[in-house]
């Protein structure tokens, strides 16, 4: 059975933005998805145009390679000059804790709790 990173992450009311690769492979050996790694992977948008937030995972390294990192950015109100939070990662199982990451971030830093997903502990 086929597992991917969303099936691991709950992003509530957050709205993809562009056609993406959110359907990495969770079980898959990295190097049997070097086609899709690449630095714009996927970004999910919450809020509007008062509060704004998205968290953006792109691969940086030599493109198609697994010579790399994930870089997971949580970004408030369009200023990627200074990110609220940004993680690197090696591996896909890293993935998934450095987005869960953001979203506990992006729930801390906001009152408004209906852009948010609900926060799911182990």
């Amino acid at each position: 059975m086929r597992r991917f990173v969303d099936d691991f992450v709950d992003f509530g009311p957050g709205r993809p933005c562009f056609p993406s690769n959110i359907h990495i492979e969770f079980y898959k050996p990295l190097k049997k998805q070097v086609d899709i790694l690449r630095e714009d992977m996927f970004q999910v948008r919450y809020g509007d145009d008062l509060l704004n937030y998205v968290i953006d995972v792109g691969w940086y390294g030599a493109g198609f390679s697994t010579k790399g990192f994930f870089q997971v950015y949580l970004i408030k109100d369009a200023n990627w000059q200074e990110p609220v939070l940004g993680i690197k990662c090696k591996s896909v199982k890293r993935l998934v804790p450095a987005i869960e990451r953001c979203l506990a971030r992006l729930q801390k830093d906001t009152d408004d709790f209906r852009l948010l997903p609900p926060m799911v502990f182990p």
